[in-house]
């Protein structure tokens, strides 16, 4: 690790985390520039620099850049895209700010005065919604402008006053997670990568990519088969995005339309999601990675809305209602959550032995098989960590026991969810289920109450809103990476915490002037939905035990009498169960039987947006994978992964191209430009 590495991945992951906010969701610009696991900024500096170390070769200067100062850069500029999208930044402005905004037009929320219920440091201005002053500079200055077209405001405008004390209650919270996220992903490394041996798709093809060289250690840039997979990809790009600025040119369809199928089956109709299985999308992006999984992977994930679909209309037509909402949980959601921890269990289970020595050395500080010392300090500062975010949480009005159980399911999603793109290559993932849907199933409006509901719902949009951009499945992926071109895993931890940190600050300033200097774009999923979900629960919860006298007893119970009074939903409890179940089963046929054809990952993903966008290319890459090895064998598939690889360049650079087309069309007219979305949104 070089002072070189290091401080040209702190600038690249400075300009990502000041700039990608910008990009993505004031100037809506094309494809996002740190959006999924495959970011295309990070993703073209990866495919630009593998060539440049190429083109140095060839001239004689071998010891210029090397591959592990490249991994390192790019580990930090990941650093950097976790920050200022949907995982952090993207969401926490309006879903602090609106709901005051919301205060005034709603009629139930003014009528119980719903915002009382909001622990005052947790919104800015302390959530002192009737206030001119805090309606005025706060609240409609975020939703308008205060600068005028063309002259942005000075940083000093920014009603900093009003957040400061938000934002000293939020910020360590966004940092410990970070850590813990950090030193998670330092304790499975080595678990996953070399005694599961997990495939890591995506940071597979990063290496590739940066030493220039295939997995069998061939050149990369010199195969034939990856430039064809290449010019292929990126002139079906340059067409298409072309066709966005001039309809008069030519269109390569990458969505197609069989509508005939709901009309020849009707119950279809009725299913959550029955109108995009009939309308597929292809990414050129997850067919390559489908094409490198293992064949159950692939086909699980390729066939997850192709069985959801059906089930879910079928369920639906019998008068069961599956469907779930994002915060606030339902059957569906909740059959995601048990899968969530029965595949958690499952993966401690694997790794029994490996992390009881970890945690005697953690503890007794000393030595054990197989146990590395930075994985022990790793070990003890989680702990300190996690106990730190449940102290804070406490102190903002939870119990200490349900704080705890909302820290513990938000580090299951982290480490779930790392784990899904680890070992699926999957880059775009969502549970879709959050701890308060969870926490309102088990535990009833009377034992929850309305001010838990809330403080629970805000920590969920801020820390687990959408954890495929949180830190941890970056940094696993890069972490992966730079083990694989030897960069010690150590010094990589410490200089990820610091990146995110520096980052964080200049990215929290950025974005808040971003936010008053703009008009808010409205995106009813994020100005509207999610700002409102934890107060609309909270509202229907006051309103319950208002109508059964039951608010003031509710409102008074303390931690203890919380947890005696729990009332789970029978939704709950049946869709918990079947998750559980169904993965526990699911694990134990693919262990027992090499013939059995899908993995567990199949019950975590399907039902979800992502796969609604992507089962169908991941699919198309199982039966591509299929053919190609049963007509030539291992020799063909081997030779074809290349050209895959070829793909996923193409898809990365023809993003670049017209993001950057987009940006340079900007600065000139300043005018927002025609987008053209490579990866889904």
């Amino acid at each position: 690790m070089t002072v070189r590495a290091l401080v040209f991945g702190l600038i690249g992951a400075m300009i990502i985390a000041g700039f990608a906010y910008v990009n993505d969701w004031i100037l809506g610009m094309a494809s996002l520039l740190a959006g999924h696991l495959v970011p295309v900024a990070v993703l073209m500096f990866i495919l630009l620099g593998g060539l440049a170390v190429l083109v140095l070769r060839a001239f004689g200067r071998r010891n210029r850049i090397k591959p592990s100062e490249l991994a390192v850069a790019m580990t930090l500029m990941m650093v950097g895209c976790s920050i200022p999208i949907t995982g952090l930044l993207e969401t926490f402005g309006p879903s602090l700010v609106l709901p005051m905004h919301y205060a005034k037009q709603m009629p139930g929320w003014k009528k119980h005065d719903i915002l009382q219920y909001t622990p005052p440091s947790m919104l800015p201005g302390d959530a002192k919604w009737k206030d001119a002053d805090v309606q005025e500079k706060v609240v409609q200055n975020f939703r308008g402008r205060m600068g005028e077209e063309g002259k942005p405001i000075e940083l000093s405008r920014v009603p900093w006053n009003y957040w400061k004390r938000c934002l000293s209650t939020w910020m360590p919270l966004v940092v410990l997670a970070a850590i813990s996220m950090t030193c998670m992903g330092l304790v499975v490394h080595r678990q996953w990568s070399q005694r599961e041996r997990l495939r890591y798709p995506i940071a597979e093809v990063a290496t590739c990519l940066l030493s220039g060289r295939t997995t069998d250690s061939k050149s990369l840039f010199r195969n034939r088969a990856f430039w064809a997979g290449f010019i292929l990809v990126f002139a079906i790009h340059l067409m298409n995005g072309y066709y966005n600025w001039n309809s008069n040119s030519i269109r390569i369809p990458l969505s197609f339309s069989f509508s005939q199928v709901m009309t020849k089956w009707p119950i279809l109709n009725k299913a959550e999601w029955g109108h995009n299985l009939t309308t597929p999308m292809i990414n050129f992006t997850a067919i390559a990675f489908s094409f490198f999984l293992a064949s159950d992977i692939g086909l699980s994930l390729g066939i997850s809305q192709l069985a959801y679909v059906p089930l879910s209309a079928v369920l639906i037509t019998a008068g069961i209602n599956i469907k779930s909402d994002y915060m606030s949980g339902g059957l569906s959601a909740y059959q995601r959550f048990g899968s969530f921890m029965a595949f958690a269990l499952i993966l401690l289970y694997v790794g029994r032995k490996y992390y009881w020595h970890l945690l005697l050395r953690a503890f007794t500080f000393t030595r054990q098989e197989g146990v590395a010392g930075y994985e022990a300090w790793a070990a003890r500062i989680l702990l300190v960590a996690v106990v730190a975010m449940v102290v804070i949480i406490s102190l903002l009005g939870l119990s200490p026991i349900m704080a705890a159980m909302v820290v513990g399911m938000v580090m299951v999603i982290y480490l779930t969810v790392a784990r899904i793109s680890a070992e699926t290559g999957l880059f775009f993932i969502q549970p879709r289920w959050q701890p308060l849907g969870v926490m309102m199933g088990l535990f009833g409006s009377f034992a929850l109450g309305p001010e838990a509901m809330i403080i629970v719902g805000l920590i969920c949009i801020v820390l687990c809103f959408d954890p495929s951009q949180a830190l941890m499945p970056y940094f696993t992926n890069a972490l992966r990476a730079c083990d694989r071109l030897g960069v010690k895993m150590g010094r990589v931890g410490w200089s990820t915490v610091a990146t995110y940190v520096l980052c964080l600050a200049l990215a929290v300033t950025v974005v808040l002037w971003a936010s008053y200097n703009w008009p808010l774009r409205t995106w009813r999923f994020f100005t509207e939905i999610i700002p409102q979900a934890s107060y609309q629960a909270a509202d229907k919860a006051v309103t319950q035990l208002e109508n059964s006298g039951q608010l003031q007893e509710s409102l008074g119970l303390t931690g203890l009498q919380r947890l005696l009074n729990i009332d789970p939903s029978k939704n709950f409890l049946w869709g918990a169960g079947i998750g559980v179940a169904a993965v526990l089963f699911l694990s134990a046929m693919r262990l027992r039987f090499t013939w059995w054809p899908l993995h567990p990952v199949f019950l975590l993903v399907w039902g979800t947006w992502p796969m609604v966008r992507l089962s169908h290319s991941f699919f198309i890459g199982w039966f591509i994978k299929v053919i190609v090895t049963r007509l030539g064998g291992n020799a063909t598939y081997q030779a074809t992964k290349p050209a895959m690889m070829g793909v996923i360049a193409g898809d990365l650079l023809g993003a670049g191209v017209w993001m950057l087309y987009g940006a340079i069309y900007y600065a000139i007219f300043n005018q927002t430009p025609s987008s053209y979305w490579v990866f889904p949104h």
